[in-house]
């Protein structure tokens, strides 16, 4: 099963599915981790779902891709277009544009998800193969395709709120919270920003001080919510052809992780390592101080007045106010 499963999206999908649950009964007995790690991480570094479109000739359209699959090649509706013009070469003349293989993209969708549920039950066993993974789900992050990109960021958080307090952990924190942040920022997709604020979230209630450790990320993470709150990100600033209602309902989440995020900062908290956040309201260090300075009052404004109609800062409003007891 395990060689078959290279060479069939559907069949990786369902090993990969396999693998996760039958973790979550052997966790740290489970005896195949060497093999099925390797097997995960070939599956999240392959980039085998993108296919080329060569321009017509003769009157044919011309795919280069797994020309094995003939129902794939068929199926018009299981591929998506995707925009490659900056990385394009002069090899690359005679290909009009790309598609995705569905079926690949969510192979590797899967075998995400695998590897953060394998990491999240097999413990101490998982320790040999964390830098390996780390590698592999950081490339994912700049993945054309939203859904990767998503599936990314939850595996990389789960990735360091399973390791104890160590060098590696601070090393994975250095690159994770400041990346997070630029996701927040920067990405487009509404819903990799909610999971990125989900994933700034778990990172401090699941670490506390260990995720502020380093110089940078207290500020980092106040920078993120300002621009949150502020509607400042891309995301935020980008709409797609949503219906309104759908639109509206992604902008409150949005803004509803965030209000998600400063709680974990202002509150003690236990995690499932036994560690108590220490970065609480009364002693928060200047940036969160003047962060609260700002948002607290707005809010409280928000709410008060009537006459506001906007719904997104209003359900910040609530949640945040109610969270940190303001």
């Amino acid at each position: 099963m395990l060689s078959s499963a290279v060479d069939d999206p559907e069949t990786a999908k369902v090993a990969f599915q396999l693998f996760a649950s039958v973790a979550t009964i052997l966790k740290q007995d489970m005896v195949y981790l060497p093999n099925i790690i390797e097997l995960l991480v070939s599956s999240i570094e392959n980039d085998n779902e993108y296919v080329a479109r060569l321009k017509e000739e003769d009157g044919l359209d011309v795919f280069v891709g797994d020309e094995d699959n003939e129902e794939e090649s068929e199926d018009v509706g299981n591929e998506e277009d995707i925009d490659f013009d900056e990385t394009r070469s002069e090899e690359d003349d005679d290909v009009e544009g790309y598609t995705y293989d569905c079926s690949k993209l969510d192979e590797k969708e899967e075998a995400l998800d695998a590897v953060r549920e394998i990491a999240k039950v097999t413990g101490p066993a998982f320790t040999q193969y964390l830098q390996q993974s780390f590698d592999a789900v950081y490339r994912t992050l700049y993945h054309p395709h939203e859904g990767v990109r998503g599936a990314a960021v939850e595996t990389l958080v789960q990735l360091c709120t399973v390791q104890s307090p160590g060098p590696l952990l601070a090393k994975c924190l250095d690159v994770v919270v400041p990346k997070l942040r630029e996701i927040i920022s920067t990405d487009e997709s509404k819903d990799v920003v909610i999971k990125a604020l989900g994933g700034l979230r778990d990172v401090l209630s699941e670490l506390g001080p260990a995720a502020l450790a380093s110089e940078g990320h207290l500020e980092a993470v106040h920078n993120a919510l300002r621009e949150v709150i502020n509607k400042k990100t891309k995301a935020q600033r980008t709409s797609f052809d949503e219906e309104e209602d759908e639109e509206a309902e992604r902008e409150v989440q949005v803004v509803e992780s965030a209000g998600e995020v400063l709680p974990a900062l202002s509150k003690p908290r236990h995690s499932s390592h036994n560690k108590v956040q220490l970065c609480t309201v009364q002693s928060p260090g200047p940036l969160l101080a003047k962060c609260l300075d700002v948002v607290v009052p707005k809010l409280r404004e928000i709410i008060s007045t009537d006459e506001s109609k906007d719904v997104v800062i209003k359900a910040l409003a609530y949640r945040v106010l109610h969270c940190i007891g303001c």
